[in-house]
């Protein structure tokens, strides 16, 4: 959403303006402010109230709204979109989409109170997730971080233990619609594989978990091809596309696949990605395509983005072929900044991008929906071979639980740990195996908290 943001100084108590303007959700329509609202108790006695907007607010707050005649509302009234570290939202009398409680603070409420433990949902995985899981708790443990997990085991190849997408559902929704997610391994053979709608892919429709982005950054410490620094990311479109899970058997030895494109979905990525670029100071979108020959499906999502791409001036834009984007990746990476794509050029591109910076083990990533956000690493693989070897690498899934910390607020524990897990790996005395060291992942997990100061 564009916004306008603006300040005003009583006693020395700052409180942040965000104005929220219309966009395609709105029912209204129109470039106008809808709403303009501050949380009764965190307004100055002589605040003019149209200079003054919701910042971050506890989920017990009721709100003064100007665009409902003074009418006192709760939470309940609101929806979240969310980008990492802030989050803008609109009344929902204007917006299409089902709202959730807030949770955070208001300017004059400085952090979310340390004593009061936020839950967020756990799923360990398949693999290697349950030790890189693990290795989160720890350090949670060891630094004293606000909060704590319920944990929801889900397995396609170990089903038989495995809880339901209706649980693990259930309880992301009761605990801050928020999950830190380990690799589920998709089932080959067994009775899970008859079902083509694997549990990741529940999670994301059922959860309309339509963004996925992963964060493309070198770091000093690790070696790569590449002289210059990286820094880019990429926003992959996870709903529908080539992994839309319609296929079949026209006659036996003959497979239909089928790639689902609509408008709506294209049009709420594109939307996304350029919002992302403009509220973290990017100057570049690309979009990525086969236009050239899937003329119908490919050529749609092209002119989506660039139609969307005139609402941004300020955005650079360019489209790119998909091969010829994995040509320049390999050869150019630092050109990019922000990439959006389809699904399945996004899960090629993901991990390509990952083995540019160090492999997988140290790429973070993140599913986001409306209402709902799941932190996961960036590339998804579940590492079945080390299981038990305590030899993968924890720092994809470290940063995951970084960036869930700034998403509920926690932003110096944040920091804190995105900066331990920096300097652990900038110093290289604890490397594990594929960054060409010996440490194993409990080593590695000490030594980020050995680093770690608030």
């Amino acid at each position: 959403m564009e916004r306008c943001t603006s300040q005003r100084d009583h006693n020395n108590d700052h409180l942040q303006a965000r104005r929220l303007t219309a966009t395609s959700l709105c029912l209204n329509g129109g470039p106008r402010c809808l709403t303009i609202a501050i949380a009764p108790e965190c307004r100055s006695p002589d605040a003019n109230q149209s200079d003054f907007s919701i910042d971050f607010v506890p989920d017990s707050a009721l709100f003064l709204v100007r665009s409902t005649g003074n009418q006192t509302i709760s939470p309940r009234d609101f929806r979240w979109n969310d980008w990492e570290q802030n989050r803008f939202f609109a009344c929902t009398r204007c917006v299409l989409q089902a709202s959730r409680p807030l949770v955070g603070r208001c300017s004059r409420h400085s952090s979310p109170d340390a004593s009061q433990k936020l839950k967020v949902t756990m799923i360990p995985g398949d693999g290697v997730g349950p030790e890189l899981i693990y290795s989160v708790q720890d350090i949670i443990k060891n630094t004293g971080m606000p909060i704590e997990f319920e944990e929801v085991f889900l397995s396609e190849v170990h089903y038989t233990r495995s809880a339901t997408i209706q649980d693990a559902i259930d309880s992301i929704t009761r605990n801050n619609h928020v999950a830190l997610k380990g690799v589920i391994q998709e089932a080959f053979h067994g009775p899970q594989s008859s079902e083509l709608h694997g549990m990741n892919m529940q999670l994301r429709r059922r959860l309309d978990l339509f963004a996925n982005v992963v964060h493309i950054k070198s770091f000093e410490g690790i070696k790569t091809r590449h002289g210059k620094p990286l820094d880019f990311v990429i926003v992959r479109e996870q709903t529908e596309g080539e992994y839309s899970s319609l296929e079949h058997e026209l006659v036996p030895g003959v497979i239909e696949c089928l790639k689902i494109s609509t408008r709506a979905k294209i049009e709420r990525i594109a939307k996304f990605a350029f919002d992302f670029a403009t509220k973290h100071n990017r100057k570049k979108v690309t979009a990525v395509h086969k236009a050239n020959i899937m003329k119908l499906g490919d050529g749609l999502f092209l002119r989506v983005c660039t139609d969307m791409a005139k609402l941004y001036p300020k955005i650079e834009f360019e489209q790119m072929i998909i091969d010829n984007t994995c040509m320049q990746l390999v050869s150019r990476p630092e050109q990019f900044d922000v990439m959006v794509m389809p699904n399945l050029y996004g899960n090629i591109i993901d991990n390509l991008a990952a083995g540019l910076i160090g492999g997988a083990g140290v790429v973070s990533g993140q599913s986001i929906g409306s209402d709902y956000v799941i932190f996961e690493p960036g590339s998804r693989h579940s590492f079945q071979e080390a299981i038990g070897r305590q030899i993968a690498n924890p720092t994809a899934m470290i940063l995951s639980a970084a960036n869930m910390l700034n998403h509920l607020h926690l932003d110096d524990y944040g920091r804190a740990l995105r900066s331990a897990v920096e300097t652990v790996i900038k110093d290289g005395k604890v490397k594990t195996r594929d960054l060409g060291g010996y440490a194993s992942t409990s080593e590695f997990t000490d030594a980020v908290i050995d680093k770690f100061r608030m």
